[in-house]
C-alpha cells in the first residue's frame, strides 16, 4: 500500500523542494523515485537527495530536489516493489512565481516595528462639516506618547482653532492607522 500526502506541489524556480510518500509492505520492499513516467530510478546526487525512514513495515520516503529549474517540473513517482507486486504514487511538481519581495528576518522586522512605534503623529484632518483643514490653516502634526494602555496623548502647541469639533488621525508613514473625533482641539 502506498499513499501520497501532497499529490500537487508548487515551488518557485531556484529553490529547493521536498516531496514525500509513505508505504507499507510485507515482505520488505525496494523503494525508489522516478521522474516523468520513467521506470528508471533517480539516484541520489547533488540535484536529488533521498531519505527513507523505516519503522517495521512502514517507510516514509522523501525526495529533495535542489535548485529547481524548468526541466525539474513535472510528474514524480514513488515506487515500492516486493515479491508480491508493485505499487506507485504520483506527485505533480509545478512552478509558482517567486515572491516579489524577500521576507525580512525577525530582527529586521522588530527594528522596523520599534522605529514605527517611536513617533506616531496626530494630525487634524478635517472639521465635521467636511471642510478641509488644509484650506483654512497650515496642516499640523504633533508627536504622541502613550499615557495609559490604549491611550495616546498629543504634545506640543496646537495654536488657536476656529473649529469646535474635528477629526484626529494617527498616521504612520503617511497611512492613517487610527481615526477619532474630538469635541475641541487643544489650544
Amino acid at each position: 500500500m502506498i499513499w501520497v500526502p501532497n499529490q500537487l506541489v508548487g515551488a518557485p524556480s531556484g529553490t529547493d523542494v521536498t516531496i514525500d510518500c509513505q508505504t507499507e509492505a510485507y515482505p520488505k520492499s525496494i523503494n525508489y523515485w522516478s521522474f516523468r513516467d520513467s521506470k528508471t530510478m533517480l539516484f541520489p546526487n547533488k540535484k536529488y537527495v533521498t531519505s527513507d525512514t523505516e519503522k517495521r513495515y512502514h517507510i516514509h520516503m522523501r525526495l529533495t530536489i535542489r535548485d529547481l529549474s524548468q526541466s525539474d517540473f513535472g510528474n514524480y513517482k514513488c515506487i515500492s516493489k516486493n515479491s508480491l507486486g508493485e505499487t506507485e504514487g504520483s506527485i505533480r511538481l509545478y512552478e509558482i512565481p517567486k515572491p516579489s519581495l524577500a521576507p525580512k528576518s525577525a530582527s529586521e522586522l522588530n527594528r522596523a516595528n520599534k522605529e514605527v512605534l517611536k513617533q506616531p503623529k496626530v494630525s487634524v484632518v478635517r472639521n465635521m462639516t467636511g471642510q478641509s483643514v488644509r484650506d483654512n490653516r497650515q496642516h499640523q502634526s504633533r508627536p504622541v506618547r502613550p499615557t495609559v494602555p490604549g491611550r495616546l496623548e498629543a504634545s506640543g502647541n496646537w495654536g488657536p482653532s476656529r473649529y469646535s469639533r474635528s477629526q484626529i488621525a494617527i498616521t504612520v508613514f503617511g497611512v492613517v492607522t487610527c481615526l477619532t473625533s474630538s469635541h475641541h482641539i487643544p489650544s
